[in-house]
């Protein structure tokens, strides 16, 4: 609990900045609280509960300073993680602004950025070629869109 603690004072005393998480720090973390989990029933979910509650409120400080905007440190251990939050609310915020439009099936135009081949779990039913090409035009749902443009497969065609 000393580590989850020691964390939660790091990440709230810097109100301006993301501060980085090294590797190590967050691997010290996992092992502190898996070595200090307690093995009386009663307790472990007392204690469970509470490292749940210190880590929640980390996650939820640092998703809130990826929101607004500030920088992700390199090396962090969760820099993938924060990004693809910046990169969430960049599209949640070009959907609602109007400048990515969807059709009355939730389906939107992308390009696609790279070659790929695209299984059937990935795609689902969407009636999109399994193989696409660097510059093709398809119509896809959000749904199924969202991952591919986190995987930097897909641009969203803007309406401005």
């Amino acid at each position: 609990m000393k580590e989850l603690l020691s964390l939660l004072v790091k990440v709230s005393a810097s109100l301006n900045e993301l501060t980085p998480i090294s590797h190590s720090e967050y691997q010290k973390l996992v092992f502190d609280i898996r070595k200090n989990t307690p093995y009386q029933e009663e307790v472990r979910r007392e204690y469970l509960e509470k490292v749940r509650k210190y880590i929640e409120e980390i996650v939820f400080i640092r998703a809130l300073k990826a929101i607004k905007g500030y920088k992700v440190p390199e090396n962090s251990f969760d820099e993938e993680l924060l990004l693809a939050i910046q990169n969430l609310l960049k599209i949640y915020v070009a959907v609602v602004s109007g400048k990515i439009l969807l059709n009355n099936e939730g389906k939107t135009i992308v390009r696609i950025v790279k070659d790929a081949i695209l299984n059937r779990e990935i795609i689902g039913d969407e009636k999109v070629p399994a193989k696409l090409h660097a510059g093709d035009i398809v119509i896809i749902s959000l749904e199924k869109a969202i991952p591919l443009y986190l995987l930097g497969l897909i641009s969203f065609e803007s309406n401005t």
